[in-house]
This record gives C-alpha cells, structure tokens and sequence, in this order.
C-alpha cells in the first residue's frame, strides 16, 4: 500500500502535484505499522527531485525566510528558520527528513501554481503565502 492510498483527503481529486517526485508517495514507498517501523525519508538514500527543485526557487526561499525572521519571536517557526538557515548555501542539506519534513509548508506552497488558492488551516502558511505573492483561502473572508 503506498502513502496515498486509503487517505480520504485526496478523495474526489483531478490532478495532484508533486514537483519535487517524492520518494514517499511513489507506489513502493513502505508507510510501516508505527510500531516497529514507520514512514520515513533518508538523506543518503533519497532520489527526488528536492535539491532540484529548490536550487530552482533561490529568490523565494530568502523571501520566505527573511518573512519569517521578521516576525515577532514568538510567532516564528523555528524548525522552518533553521531548515531554511542549512539549505541556504546546500540544497543537498534539505535532503531527509530532518530538513525536508521542517520545510513542508514551505515545499507545498512553492509548488502551487500562483493563481491557484491555497486551502489550509495551518496558520503557517499565512506568512509563506505572503512572502510569496500566493493566495491564501480563509473560510469567511
């Protein structure tokens, strides 16, 4: 069973975008029993497209972290600071999970197309979205 299957958030989906080909939502990705094993990501191991990717978006990821360091202390994420801090002069650094899973809100909103709304209730990514022009769906506005 790969990582998509059974999840109903992706239920009643057209089109689902992936630019980075992560290895863990490809078919033989193994997700694990959360008890003697679990869904994981290894650096040395990894064959997506993430440094690729990333290399390619240099502008946005200092938008993005300078965004972030300019809010108030403690308003900031601090995992996403410090991802963005080691993958600024190695974009091989993101690789794994350790990196990787710290930037995925930032990953996810780089890979919207921009004049797509992103749905979320993950306050994070208001300060992501803003700092990269995209457009954020709130529920009432």
């Amino acid at each position: 069973m790969n990582v998509l299957e059974g999840e109903a958030f992706f239920e009643g989906l057209d089109e689902f975008i992936c630019s980075t080909d992560c290895d863990l939502i490809k078919p033989e990705a193994q997700i694990g029993d959360f008890v003697t094993s679990r869904l994981s990501c290894n650096r040395t191991t990894a064959q997506c497209r993430l440094v690729e990717f990333l290399s390619q978006r240099e502008q946005e990821l200092e938008s993005i972290e300078h965004a972030i360091r300019n809010l108030p202390k403690k308003e900031r994420d601090s995992r996403v600071l410090q991802a963005l801090g080691r993958i600024r002069n190695d974009k091989t650094a993101a690789l794994g999970e350790q990196n990787c899973w710290a930037l995925g809100d930032v990953i996810i909103a780089l890979s919207v197309p921009d004049d797509v709304f992103i749905y979320t209730i993950d306050h994070h990514f208001e300060v992501i979205c803003q700092a990269l022009g995209k457009k954020l769906f709130v529920e009432g506005r």
